[in-house]
């Protein structure tokens, strides 16, 4: 046998054995070892937190630092835009309760996750049709106000103190000036009921105390731009300093059309050279009897809606008044309303009459 052959021979098992180790070491079998978050965060628990300073930018940084130290239990990746420019690493030493959020991606070493030790929630959007709140604590303001159903499951009872709302986009980045707390140093101001009954009344240091399943309505203040496919971020601080979070997407509401409408008003005033445009909300909320309700911007509105998808009725207060029909296409119980029609608009004050037409977004 050849040098060379003897020498290709002996350094083969070598090859071998060093392929074997390194398939055999935990660095390289770890990628097995992690349950992915795609969405979620995992707040709380750091004990070291660094910014990728490079061009790559990836999650797999974060798990690769985790697994380097054995007291990482588990990474949050914070994407690039969120807390910076650059993406960010969270090493955790703990497993906090999982928050979703799409501005994260964590990764729980050791395989499954365990579940957060705080009950369930779910946040629904239904809209803007109740005149409930006003800024700083306030009572109703002559405005709709938004109004939410809260979802909570708890197990065991829990103290509920408060529960705060706020808008972000679509990275999770909060907006820190839409921010709606039932705490009443908050403004604008949140406003929790259940059955009816206001639970944040002024004396009282706790919404209620909960054991499984309830729902709780939440009325906002009207400030801000609401809107489908928007985000809201929803917490709810528990006694002993706990919190739930959900990052929730405004969905359309069930069984409501929200639109606009637009006119041009004919004004009487001398100093008008061209008709003014008026433009405003629609909000239509069908009743199982087929009645209609809602708000035609902030006028009160009423009305009937026929088994052919004809809808027609009226909207106003004494100084305003609306007469409105049109069209709903396919009513489906449970799913959102879409339609669009006309009315004739009066304004006795300015004496600002005409006509317009109305529709729901798309």
């Amino acid at each position: 046998m050849s040098r060379r052959r003897q020498s290709s021979a002996a350094i083969a098992p070598i090859a071998v054995a060093l392929a074997l180790s390194w398939l055999a070491s935990p660095a390289a079998a770890f990628p097995n070892r992690y349950t992915q978050e795609d969405g979620f965060d995992r707040p709380g628990a750091d004990y070291e937190t660094f910014e990728q300073t490079g061009d790559y930018q990836s999650h797999v940084l974060c798990r690769d630092a985790c697994e380097s130290q054995p007291r990482c239990r588990i990474y949050t990746y914070v994407k690039p835009g969120v807390e910076g420019a650059k993406a960010r690493c969270r090493l955790k030493s703990a497993v906090p309760a999982p928050v979703e959020s799409p501005c994260c991606i964590s990764g729980v070493k050791g395989g499954k996750p365990k579940a957060p030790a705080v009950p369930s929630l779910s946040l629904q959007w239904l809209g803007w049709d109740a005149d409930e709140v006003g800024r700083q604590g306030g009572g109703p303001d002559g405005a709709p106000d938004h109004r939410l159903r809260l979802s909570l499951n708890p197990k065991a009872a829990q103290d509920v103190v408060a529960v705060t709302l706020q808008m972000s986009d679509a990275q999770g980045i909060p907006a820190d000036d839409l921010v709606w707390s039932t705490r009443h140093s908050a403004d604008p101001f949140l406003t929790a009921k259940q059955d009816g009954r206001r639970l944040n009344a002024e004396a009282a240091p706790l919404l209620g105390r909960f054991a499984g399943p309830v729902v709780l309505d939440l009325f906002a203040h009207d400030i801000g731009q609401w809107e489908v496919d928007q985000h809201l971020l929803a917490r709810v601080a528990l006694a002993g300093g706990r919190e739930l979070v959900r990052w929730t997407r405004l969905e359309p509401p069930p069984d409501r059309l929200q639109g606009s409408w637009q006119m041009h008003c004919q004004s009487s005033s001398p100093e008008a050279f061209e008709p003014m445009t008026i433009s405003g909300r629609l909000q239509l909320v069908r009743g199982a009897d087929g009645g209609l309700s809602g708000f035609f911007g902030a006028l009160p509105l009423t009305g009937k809606l026929d088994p052919s998808g004809d809808v027609r009725g009226t909207a106003g207060d004494g100084e305003e008044s609306v007469t409105w029909e049109g069209r709903l296409e396919k009513v489906v119980c449970g799913k959102p309303l879409r339609g669009s029609g006309t009315f004739r608009f009066l304004r006795t004050a300015t004496a600002c009459q005409g006509e317009g037409v109305w529709g729901s977004k798309r």
